[in-house]
């Protein structure tokens, strides 16, 4: 792990360019080969020129005709000689035995008496020209050819020695430079662990007494890790150094005058010929500043640790390609938990873990991690598991992306269980529907109140009305009026009987269907009992009815309770019928039962069908001079519901009104009959 720190940019600053050290050329022990070949062949002069351009070397008492020859070749080029043939036919002359035309026609063109030209080479490579110009006649015969060939040799050995030197002078050189670019100290001891070799650059003098220094021991000091800390098995840098084995990267804790001082170190053993430990050979760096700051970033990795341990949730880290390859990584362990994975793991699959939500919530939850990768938003989703009801839990996944320099994604996400929260916000939504609930109850019993009394008080006055008439004028001629009198307080008891029934009736509803019982029982005879109560009002308006059921039905109800809902659907049949209109009653035997109660009235709109179950809403029936409260209809839906069933109406204007009721048959085994299932029940 590098860390940058803030000692490397003032090292950096202070470090100097290293400038390449040039080898001098050795002119001066090419000249003395040259001026001995040049003694050698009696040649009036001689000239040496190196093919890569290095400086030219020319020699000999006729120093002029060598001059002649640099500048024509300085102008014109090296002369088309072949020197491919064996080391032995490397000489090309102007003249006798290794006669070259070209070298002839040079000579010839410079006005030289002679001119003998050698290539040399250095394996393959032709390095250099060494040409002796004016050589007596004699000196171009074949026996004299040996002075030359050896002084091409050893031109050529001179020149292998000096490229195994420039080479060798390049490495030290290099290793000098990796040693000064690493900022801090080559080194080597002996076996007493003493510095016998520090190479420091010299640039950057200290004055720190324990840096190293040739002759000094090296101070003993613990080792540590690279975040400051002891080894669980303590080892001084003395202990190490004397198992004699290689070191690599042990940083020891050196104590100095500023303070505490990190050192990292690594080294090799130095053995002699028979394999005896000599001492040691290695590099040696200050690193305090970056094992203080990986101490920090421990130290703040770990603090984080610890509060994400303390959060109410899961914190993940989750990478891979895609979301459904990316691993997830739990800090907190908490994951396993919340979502039932298996134990003793910390790096899960998410493709695994999506298998712990429902389809729906998996599908919402790869929309929105795309959208949150897509556009660097950061993703909330709750969420239900996918585990048995008893385990089932809501999660709250907090979600955000980011990329390194590669496009990779990487996500950061905390998990938090709030099925308790949901649990609560459930609650406080009954709490609220149950309030509601009540408060419209309360506003019905308030209207209820002021209804009943007004139901209650028009009959009551007109009572006392025609009593107090009575009392006043009862003499025998006015028999017939007193008749009349006493027939309208009948009337008005007898309407003062039905409120208070509708009331008991809308108050045993309205305890929640307390003493409703269901059991079987045959809905045909509650429809005969309702049709003999309202038959006499039927036939005071001249309404026919007509019944279809040509069977018993039998039904689980309450005997009472459904009864009383086809009265008050039959009665409001009669009230809002027309006079001579008719009432078409069908039964249909199967589940559910069904019965239908439809009339030849006015019918209904969709807005009035919309109002027709509230409380003491008489659709503007009251403005029409008839009797009611608004309260048959509710009741009879409170009952059919209580009994399981239910209640539609179905209306067109002009047309009727038709209204259904739906009720759970009570199935008899298949060898009885109704009859026989009912008196069995």
């Amino acid at each position: 792990m590098c860390i940058k720190v803030e000692q490397d940019e003032r090292q950096k600053a202070q470090m100097l360019p290293r400038m390449r050290n040039e080898i001098p050329a050795p002119s001066t022990a090419l000249a003395a080969i040259v001026d001995m070949s040049l003694a050698s062949v009696q040649a009036g002069a001689a000239l040496l020129w190196p093919a890569s351009g290095e400086v030219s070397i020319a020699r000999g008492p006729q120093l002029e005709l060598a001059t002649r020859l640099l500048q024509r070749v300085s102008q014109h080029g090296i002369p088309e000689v072949d020197f491919s043939d064996p080391a032995s036919r490397q000489l090309r002359a102007s003249a006798g035995v290794d006669l070259c035309p070209t070298v002839a026609a040079l000579a010839a063109q410079l006005e030289l008496q002679s001119l003998v030209m050698l290539g040399l080479r250095d394996g393959t490579e032709l390095w250099a020209w060494l040409a002796w110009i004016d050589l007596p006649p004699q000196m171009l015969q074949a026996d004299a050819r040996s002075a030359m060939c050896l002084t091409a040799q050893t031109l050529n050995e001179h020149r292998r020695v000096q490229v195994r030197a420039e080479r060798a002078i390049a490495h030290a050189q290099r290793l000098e430079d990796v040693a000064y670019a690493c900022g801090d100290w080559m080194w080597e001891t002996d076996e007493r662990h003493r510095y016998t070799w520090v190479l420091r650059d010299s640039t950057r003098e200290s004055a720190d007494p324990q840096d190293p220094r040739v002759g000094q021991i090296i101070p003993d000091a613990p080792t540590v890790d690279w975040l400051g800390r002891a080894p669980t098995s303590p080892l001084t840098l003395h202990g190490a150094l004397d198992r004699a084995e290689p070191l690599v990267r042990l940083v020891v804790q050196e104590m100095h005058e500023a303070g505490v001082r990190y050192v990292s170190r690594s080294a090799v053993p130095l053995l002699d010929a028979k394999g005896a430990f000599r001492g040691y050979r290695g590099s040696m760096r200050d690193v305090t500043q970056s094992v203080e700051a990986k101490a920090q970033m421990w130290l703040r990795d770990e603090r984080l640790r610890r509060a994400a341990l303390a959060l109410p949730g899961a914190v993940v880290h989750a990478s891979g390609a895609t979301w459904m390859n990316a691993r997830l990584d739990d800090h907190s362990g908490r994951l396993t938990e919340l979502l039932a994975l298996e134990p003793g793991q910390t790096m899960h699959s998410l493709r695994r873990v999506m298998r712990q939500l429902p389809r729906a919530e998996r599908r919402a939850l790869l929309r929105a991690c795309a959208d949150c990768e897509s556009h660097g938003r950061v993703m909330h989703r709750r969420l239900r598991t996918n585990c048995d009801a008893p385990a089932a839990r809501w999660i709250d996944v907090h979600a955000t992306s980011e990329h390194d320099a590669a496009g990779r994604a990487s996500w950061s996400v905390f998990v938090t269980d709030v099925t308790a929260h949901v649990s609560s916000l459930r609650q406080i939504e009954q709490l609220q529907c149950a309030k509601d609930k009540a408060e419209a109850s309360c506003r019905d019993k308030s209207a209820l109140v002021s209804k009943v009394s007004h139901e209650l008080k028009t009959p009551l006055n007109a009572i006392l009305g025609l009593a107090q008439l009575i009392q006043m004028k009862h003499r025998p001629d006015e028999r017939a009026a007193v008749d009349e009198w006493i027939a309208q307080i009948a009337r008005a008891g007898w309407h003062m009987t039905d409120v208070i029934d509708t009331l008991m009736e809308f108050g045993r509803v309205g305890s929640g269907g307390a003493g409703i019982l269901c059991e079987p029982a045959d809905v045909r005879d509650a429809i005969e009992d309702a049709i003999r109560i309202i038959e006499r009002e039927a036939r005071q308006r001249s309404i026919s009815i007509v019944v279809d059921a040509p069977q018993a039905a039998i039904a689980r109800c309450d005997r009472r309770a459904i009864r009383q809902v086809f009265i008050n659907l039959l009665s409001n049949a009669v009230k809002y019928n027309t006079e001579g209109g008719r009432i078409w009653i069908a039964l249909r035997c199967a589940d559910p039962i069904t019965i239908t109660v439809r009339d030849s009235g006015p019918g209904l709109t969709a807005e009035q069908i919309g109002r027709l179950f509230q409380p003491f809403e008489r659709l503007g029936a009251e403005r029409r001079g008839i009797q009611g409260n608004g309260l048959g209809l509710l009741i009879c839906k409170e009952l059919v519901e209580a009994m399981g069933g239910s209640i539609d109406v179905h209306s067109v204007a002009g047309q009727g009104c038709t209204f259904a009721v739906s009720l759970m048959a009570a199935l008899p085994r298949r060898s009885q009959s109704p009859e026989a299932a009912l008196r069995a029940a």
